[in-house]
């Protein structure tokens, strides 16, 4: 392993914070499913310019198949069941609970499925990055309000719902990278997806080429290369041999770094316990990367 594991992960949260927060601009002026349609055309697009540089294509198989079908339904409905609870929930909440939720359901489903084992450095490094984004991302007084918000409560089933469909996804990703390569498994699972919610636009009656805002539809466009980015890093580093458990805490770990974002560029208010949580994350990247 030419390049150490926990590094692909910090590089996927990089990519996969710049385009949640990319993201959440455009869903302010463009429909979710029109978003997520756009953000995953994008992404196949963009994944399409490396193709030539794959130098071998392994021959169709049943099993990568049904592992193509499978991956890419559990990817399409926990990403658009993610963003359409970014549309009723801030980022701030909705993320954590749907990646770092995700990446706890894959550690439990790899442990008995994939046979992968932590070590102790790793638990504590996995328990500090969560315990980090839980801070970081946690609004006190929006939980507070829960009860009294028929809009969050939505949003949070919303991000429920997609927990479950990321776990599946991120353990389903290691086999099918090991069957089809990581660019292959990229492009097979983001075409599905594209076409899966290219129909489910014509089923409702969705006119895709309709924009209201250029600058908005930019921000989905933006948000597409930055996720196929942090999607080929993470097929990367599994293919490499990193474990699905050690790769996604790290990877949906970025909620701090949307925080940050959302900071620097909306300035919107980061409460003193957000700091301290985006710190603690620092530490826990820094504990699992040595």
């Amino acid at each position: 392993m030419l390049i150490p594991g926990p590094v692909y992960g910090i590089l996927t949260l990089l990519f996969f914070g710049t385009g949640d927060f990319l993201a959440k601009l455009a869903l302010e002026r463009i429909n979710e499913l029109k978003t997520t349609f756009y953000i995953q055309l994008t992404g196949l697009i963009a994944g399409l310019l490396f193709l030539p540089f794959q130098s071998s294509f392994p021959a169709p198989t049943k099993e990568i198949f049904l592992l193509f079908i499978s991956t890419s339904l559990f990817y399409t409905l926990g990403y658009y069941m993610y963003i359409k609870s970014l549309k009723y929930g801030k980022i701030s909440l909705m993320a954590p609970i749907a990646n770092s939720g995700g990446a706890a359901f894959a550690i439990v489903l790899s442990y008995f499925f994939l046979n992968e084992r932590l070590s102790l450095i790793e638990t504590i490094g996995i328990l500090i990055v969560f315990l980090g984004v839980s801070l970081a991302s946690i609004d006190f007084e929006e939980i507070k309000g829960v009860k009294k918000s028929l809009k969050l409560i939505i949003g949070l089933n919303f991000a429920l719902v997609s927990v479950l469909c990321f776990g599946f996804t991120w353990c389903l990703y290691k086999p099918l990278v090991k069957e089809a390569t990581e660019l292959l498994a990229f492009l097979g699972v983001r075409s599905l997806t594209t076409f899966y919610l290219l129909l489910f636009s014509i089923m409702a009656k969705l006119k895709l080429r309709e924009v209201k805002s250029q600058k908005h539809f930019s921000f989905s466009l933006a948000s597409g290369v930055s996720s196929m980015a942090g999607n080929l890093t993470f097929m990367f580093g599994l293919g490499s041999g990193v474990m699905v458990s050690l790769m996604s805490p790290i990877a949906t770990s970025y909620p701090a770094l949307t925080l940050v974002l959302a900071h620097l560029f909306l300035g919107e208010r980061v409460l003193t316990h957000q700091k301290i949580g985006v710190t603690v994350v620092l530490v826990g990247l820094v504990a699992l990367a040595f």
